[in-house]
């Protein structure tokens, strides 16, 4: 955990920020996700956590970073992450994650 106390001079660590495709979510996170941190999307199934996450890996990509999906909830179509701006081959793409098989 990293306390900073900006009354004392100290600044914060300098990450990249990768934009959401959301106006207000950007306005929130001051800018969007921050890079060298975890993020999860939550949330009932068909409400877009995919797609929003397909967004943002589109977005950085377009930046030059590399990315990978973890697909847990078998969730990943690649019809639907091309439509959505990603490049696919030079996705990393990591699937049966936590299957007993």
């Amino acid at each position: 955990m990293l306390i900073v106390d900006k009354r004392k001079g100290q600044t914060m660590p300098i990450h990249d920020v990768i934009p959401t495709p959301s106006i207000g979510l950007n306005r929130a996170l001051g800018g969007g996700l921050n890079t060298g941190a975890t993020h999860l999307f939550w949330g009932t199934p068909s409400v877009g956590k995919t797609t929003m996450c397909f967004r943002i890996i589109a977005e950085a990509q377009k930046l030059g970073k590399k990315c990978a999906f973890f697909n847990v909830e078998n969730s990943y179509y690649p019809l639907r992450a091309i439509s959505c701006g990603v490049n696919t081959s030079s996705l990393l793409l990591v699937e049966n994650v936590g299957s007993a098989e």
